[in-house]
This record gives C-alpha cells, structure tokens and sequence, in this order.
C-alpha cells in the first residue's frame, strides 16, 4: 500500500525502490495517486485503486490502465459504460466496516450482473476488517467478519479469482500468529504501515521491524531565559529556572503535532529534549539547558529511538496521523 504518499514517505521513490526488489502490484487511494506512479514513477505494474467515483475517474482510471476495487453498483455501470473492452476489477465486500463495498444481501443481484457482463473480469475479492487487532480473539469483530467474508468466497467460486485480500498489517501480523492458521485463513496482506517498519497492535513481528523514516531538523537558534518568563504563543509554558531555548525549524505546518506542545520530546545523539511552549507553524521550541553549542546540531521527532507510533501516543492520535501529516515542503532524503 503507498497511498498518501507513501504514507509520507515518498510514493514515487518507494514504488520505484520496491520495483527493483520485484514488487507488482500496488494500492492506493484514489485515482489522481494511480496518475502520479504511471507519470512520475513511470511504474507499469499493476495499480489497484481503492476509491473512485465519477465519469470523470472511471475516464482516467481507463485511461491510464489502473485497476478497479468496485464497491458500488454504480461504479459497474459506469465502467461497463465507458470501458471499451474488458477490464480486470476487484470487488470489495462490506464485513462489518461499513464503509465501502458491497452488502450481503446484494451478492446476488452483484453475481447475476458480473456473469451476464462482457466487459467486466473480476480477478480479486476483498474486504476490510475494521478492528483486525482482535483476530485471535474467537469472539471478536474480525471472526465474524472473515467467516461473512468466506462464505463470498465461496458464492464466488465461478470467477476465474487469483487475488483474495483482506488483511491490513495488523490482520497480517496476527493471522500469522494463529496456532490454527490454515488455508481457510490464507487471504492475502495488503501491507500498510508494516511495510514502512511499524506496527500499530502489540505482536511478536514488531520488534523484527524498523522503522524506515526518520524527521530530523537542526537547532537555528538559542535564546536565554530566566525564570518566570514564558516561551511561545499563549505563554502556556512557564521556565522555572534559568536555562537556554533551542529554535527548531519544523512546526506544524510540517507535520509536528500541536498535541507535542509541552509535552513532546526530541533526541539529540543520546540526549533527550522537552518541547517547551505551544508548537509554532515553522517552529518548536526545546530546552537545551546544559548542552554545549547546541546551534546546528541535528534533532529527530522520530525514527529508531523514538518512532512515530509512540510519538502518536504522546499526541493522542495514530502513527498513521504522524507520517502522513510530513507535508510537502519537508524535504526527503532517500538513503539505500
């Protein structure tokens, strides 16, 4: 999955790395990312794209020869309408999501409409588990909604289907953990966050994962400051001591969470810093009291020593928040 960019990463150079190494299928979000890998990443594998609706998005999902997950009846009408000759789809079926794909109860008019079809060749079926953390748990959401998803494997089974997928990189994690993980549980991982070298659910697999991205910045600037004065916007931080304030480059325009503020942390080599004060649109403001000549050294938000899942936890939001938020003005540096 390199939707959102890669989840921030760089779609464009992860797709063209990840070619190298023999990947050939992709998904992403929306059709305009299917448009960027074809042009930018000059990528000619296969694309599934994971949201479109519109004349206009069936149009250009044809033309650039991207691969449909179809949720609703009225993408197949309007494939059927302007496709000029068979094409290969997904479909997506609605478990307990609720979000995009087809109900149960519509499978059958769904199956009558496919077989009579001409220009539609389904090649893959899946589905979304909305709490794939729960997998071992025989009594959770997600057993109910692979048993739901097995029987429309089964209603399927007419279909020439070579692609059945249903797991995240949580799902993926714990279906491989199963004590009586057998064929019936064998559907295929649509790789996320994993991929980048982050688990968002407690397992085995995550201490086999490192995280690919790292936000560094450098310190610009110091101020002195005494006690009792205030630093940054809404003077929500107060020094109780005298001491020195670093300036860093990044703020929330960037990516940095306004959650971080006075609560944060960066790491300088070994060393750990408090953000200090509200986090500024270009800005954050550390406590460098005690470290010698600290303009121009480099700081990280996250990366090995403190990733972006645990940064999310510090803002009260998701690692997956954290990554796709590093905007476009934060240069990338892509190490092999």
């Amino acid at each position: 999955m390199v939707k959102a960019n890669a989840y921030g990463h760089g779609d464009v150079q992860i797709v063209q790395h990840l070619e190298k190494e023999g990947c050939k299928l992709f998904g992403v979000g929306l059709v305009e990312e299917g448009i960027r890998l074809r042009e930018k990443a000059k990528s000619r594998s296969e694309i599934l794209i994971f949201g479109f609706s519109g004349e206009e998005a069936v149009k250009e999902l044809l033309h650039h020869c991207l691969t449909p997950v179809v949720s609703d009846f009225s993408q197949l009408e309007l494939l059927e309408k302007h496709s000029p000759s068979p094409i290969a789809i997904h479909i997506k079926i609605n478990t307990g999501m609720n979000r995009l794909g087809f109900q149960k109860d519509e499978i059958e008019r769904l199956l009558s409409q496919l077989q009579s079809s001409k220009k539609l060749k389904v090649v893959g079926l899946c589905t979304h588990l909305m709490s794939a953390e729960d997998l071992t748990d025989k009594d959770g959401y997600s057993q109910e909604q692979i048993k739901l998803f097995q029987k429309t494997v089964g209603q399927f089974a007419s279909f020439p289907i070579t692609h059945f997928h249903a797991y995240n990189s949580s799902g993926a994690a714990r279906v491989l953990e199963m004590i009586d993980y057998s064929q019936k549980n064998a559907y295929g991982l649509r790789i996320g966050l994993g991929l980048y070298g982050l688990l968002a659910c407690e397992s085995s697999f995550r201490q086999k994962l490192y995280p690919v991205m790292s936000l560094k910045s450098k310190i610009v600037a110091v101020q002195k400051i005494k006690k009792g004065q205030a630093v940054s916007y809404g003077a929500t931080w107060t020094a109780n001591r005298d001491g020195w304030i670093g300036i860093v480059p990044l703020g929330y325009a960037d990516g940095v969470p306004t959650q971080l503020s006075n609560q944060g942390i960066v790491q300088l080599g070994e060393k750990t810093l408090s953000i200090v004060g509200r986090v500024c649109m270009d800005y954050v403001m550390v406590d460098v009291t005690g470290i010698s000549d600290p303009v121009g050294k480099d700081v990280e938000f996250f990366g090995k020593m403190q990733t972006a899942v645990a940064v999310a936890q510090k803002a009260s939001t998701i690692g997956y928040d954290i990554l796709t938020r590093i905007s476009e003005r934060v240069p990338r540096r892509f190490v092999n």
